[in-house]
């Protein structure tokens, strides 16, 4: 099986995201234009949430205050399974398990993009991703390396059982220029004798100076790095578990 055209009938994908962020947030006057946008995707997308970011306040002789603001609104699909994050400062695409395929994927990314720019206006952008979270799980008591090519090693004369596990790695990327940013965590029990880990790969590349069509061009190049450094992170074995 190829990286380009990976696929698993039982996918572990539990989020797939897709995001640009603007390289700068917009004015509070923008969030009825990002009302207007909810109403325009209201058949597909009938729940709106607010988007908050909490800040502090700082006076001389005076406590911190948190103070909360909006930035922007969440559209969410009727079964809860695509997400839109229309922000002042960014947009993104989620979609939730169960995973399509990356054309299913892409094609709604880029057309609830398009209507997302247009109620916006122009503006400059500051970076994109495409992030891949996957839940992966085996036996307890079987050794990580068995399933995971890549993860915490533990010399053998130390006690091999984690009570818990957080490791972030990052890695320069080539063509386009990027960053890989990984993530392995382990998660709560979910069933006995079983444990379970997220391995959370977030793509992050530039895109300063390119038109709408080659950015789109540009994202659907991370699908053959995002397969690539997905299937070369797990073992054959973990492979099995979902194919």
């Amino acid at each position: 099986m190829s990286s380009d055209t990976l696929h698993f009938e039982k996918a572990p994908i539990v989020e797939a995201v897709i995001a640009i962020d603007l390289e700068e947030m917009l004015g509070a006057d923008c969030l009825g234009a990002l009302r207007e946008l909810g109403e325009q995707l209201n058949t597909s997308y009938p729940t709106i949430e607010e988007i908050r970011m909490g800040e502090f306040e700082f006076g001389l002789g005076t406590q911190p205050k948190q103070v909360e603001t909006q930035i922007g609104y969440f559209f969410k699909s009727s079964d809860g399974k695509q997400i839109i994050h229309a922000r002042r400062n960014g947009f993104g695409f989620s979609r939730l398990a169960p995973y399509q395929d990356w054309e299913t994927f892409t094609a709604e990314a880029r057309r609830t993009w398009t209507m997302y720019r247009k109620v916006i206006g122009p503006v400059k952008l500051r970076r994109w991703t495409v992030r891949y979270i996957n839940k992966l799980s085996w036996p307890a008591g079987e050794p990580m390396e068995k399933y995971l090519r890549v993860y915490p090693y533990i010399p053998e004369d130390l006690p091999q059982e984690l009570g818990s596990c957080f490791m972030r790695l990052q890695v320069p990327l080539g063509s386009p220029q990027g960053l890989l940013t990984q993530q392995l965590v382990a998660l709560p029990p979910e069933q006995p004798g079983k444990v379970a880990f997220l391995l959370d790969n977030e793509f992050a590349f530039s895109p300063i100076g390119l038109s709408d069509a080659i950015l789109w061009e540009q994202i659907d190049l991370a699908r053959e790095i995002k397969n690539r450094f997905f299937v070369n992170s797990i073992t054959d074995k973990m492979k099995e578990a979902f194919s």
